[in-house]
């Protein structure tokens, strides 16, 4: 009877600390809408890479966002030399996902930024991350990461952006900025 005892017990712990670890995790991150041309004011909690951040709204929910049409080079797979222009030297490439990065936190991490969203996007893209500019200090970090040659135009989605972005990336590759000056 008491080895019956104990293990109900035992099993009631576990299951009750099962289930409270599941609430917890799915609790890290919430699904939020950003209505359409909205700005939505957030705090950068983590810069995953140099266009990929954890968000906290003022609700409390937490979300990943994507930075919308921008792309740095890859810091957890594999940079493709047919994304950037035909920069075979994908070593180079590595080293400016790093610098990317390091880049975002500098200038992103813990601080106070709004997100935009854009009427031509969908609101969230194929990770299920929330796809939205972000603005700190009323400059669009996007453009940062342009002008100092951090990141490429991403091309294949649709932002009211795209033609600015593309005059910005143009010039960062004919003075060779960044991840520009690595070899072809």
């Amino acid at each position: 009877m008491r080895t019956a005892t104990f293990i109900f017990v035992i099993l009631t712990i576990i299951s009750g600390c099962a289930s409270n670890s599941v609430t917890s995790i799915q609790a890290t991150l919430t699904p939020v809408t950003i209505k359409t041309d909205a700005t939505e004011s957030v705090k950068v909690s983590r810069v995953i890479d140099g266009d990929t951040f954890e968000v906290l709204f003022g609700s409390g929910e937490m979300d990943r966002v994507r930075l919308l049409g921008i792309d740095t080079p890859e810091t957890f797979s594999s940079n493709k030399a047919d994304e950037y222009n035909g920069i075979t030297d994908i070593e180079c490439l590595d080293s400016w996902g790093e610098k990317a990065t390091i880049f975002a936190q500098d200038i992103l991490e813990d601080k106070e930024v709004k997100l935009i969203a854009d009427d031509l996007s969908d609101r969230r893209g194929y990770y299920d991350r929330l796809l939205s500019y972000i603005e700190i200090d009323g400059k669009d970090f996007g453009v940062l990461l342009l002008e100092g040659g951090y990141a490429r135009v991403y091309t294949e989605g649709k932002s009211t952006r795209k033609n600015q972005y593309i005059l910005l990336e143009d010039q960062a590759k004919s003075k060779k900025l960044g991840l520009w000056a690595c070899g072809t």
